[in-house]
């Protein structure tokens, strides 16, 4: 939050991700980042995602936000990977004069990975600000406390009040 100088960082929960078939209902989703958010007075779950049950673009939840915040300066916070797919999402030249983008690193060559994106985008990248924030790496995936869980073992990095719900509510 503060490599961005952001004032607020909004989880937002997808009641139906157009890019992930396979994920827990939204109601469960929702529960476990209330969780993991409890102690973090200036993170905490889109409330507009309770209103939103349909199968929603990132773009959907821009235009919301902005219209809401319109003098907030709005930067959407992702993975590394899911951040160097934006070339296919959908309304991509508006998204970029919506927000701007904070990508999390994974190793040395982000800035290199951002101009390659950047070159692909060709001219629509004009509008495209991203920063690469630094942060330590943690190895964990939904896929990986899927298969942890289904073994139970311990997951690494896991806030211990959303294992204790996966497990209570069997999610995997």
């Amino acid at each position: 939050m503060d490599q961005l100088g952001l004032d607020e960082v909004l989880l937002l929960i997808d009641a139906d991700p157009p890019h992930k078939p396979d994920v827990s209902d939204f109601e469960h989703r929702m529960a476990m980042a209330q969780l993991a958010t409890q102690g973090y007075p200036r993170i905490s779950p889109d409330k507009y995602a309770l209103q939103r049950r349909t199968k929603n673009h990132t773009i959907a939840t821009a235009r919301e936000l902005h219209e809401a915040n319109p003098a907030s300066e709005l930067v959407l916070l992702m993975g590394a990977d899911t951040f160097l797919s934006i070339d296919r999402w959908a309304d991509r030249e508006e998204l970029f004069k919506l927000l701007s983008f904070g990508m999390a690193g994974r190793n040395g060559s982000d800035s290199l990975e951002v101009d390659a994106l950047k070159w692909r985008l060709g001219d629509s990248a004009q509008a495209l600000q991203c920063e690469v924030v630094t942060m330590p790496l943690t190895n964990i995936s939904s896929s990986a406390i899927r298969t942890s869980v289904g073994l139970n073992e311990a997951i690494s990095g896991l806030h211990p009040a959303v294992y204790d719900y996966i497990k209570n509510n069997r999610l995997y």
